[in-house]
């Protein structure tokens, strides 16, 4: 699990600098909805880190929840038209390349966590067969 711990690691980070520079670069108002909801995802990012980090059966499907909706959530909030008070388009107010890299990366480390996860999720089974598979062969 240390590939999927290092991937959700990277994207605590990410989002804690996505954080930081919502409060000290840009000069926009957000709502206090998507404050909450921004903060929802880093708790739940970090619950998948310390699940990740202790071996967890559950660590990769948690993961691959995580990274999907992060992935999605970065999408739809950030990139999407404006659509709802839980909506902030970068397009409107265009804040700058810095930003928008901080609000990519995180983006594209919740696709990565997703496939760690989907990885992760898959291998107990492929070496669990992988065991039965040659218990069989050496009975032959």
């Amino acid at each position: 699990m240390y590939r999927l711990a290092a991937s959700l690691a990277l994207l605590v980070l990410l989002l804690f600098a996505h954080v930081g520079d919502h409060v000290l670069r840009q000069d926009v108002t957000v709502a206090l909805e998507l404050t909450g909801l921004g903060l929802m995802g880093q708790l739940v990012t970090m619950v998948a880190l310390g699940l990740a980090l202790i071996a967890h059966p559950h660590a990769p499907l948690v993961a691959l929840a995580t990274g999907a909706a992060t992935t999605v959530g970065f999408v739809a909030v950030h990139v999407l038209p404006r659509w709802g008070v839980l909506s902030l388009p970068y397009a409107e107010y265009d804040p700058g390349a810095l930003s928008w890299t901080l609000m990519l990366a995180p983006a594209a480390a919740g696709l990565w966590v997703a496939f760690e996860g989907l990885r992760a999720e898959r291998q107990p089974l492929a070496s669990a067969a992988g065991r039965d598979s040659s218990v069989g062969r050496a009975h032959d």
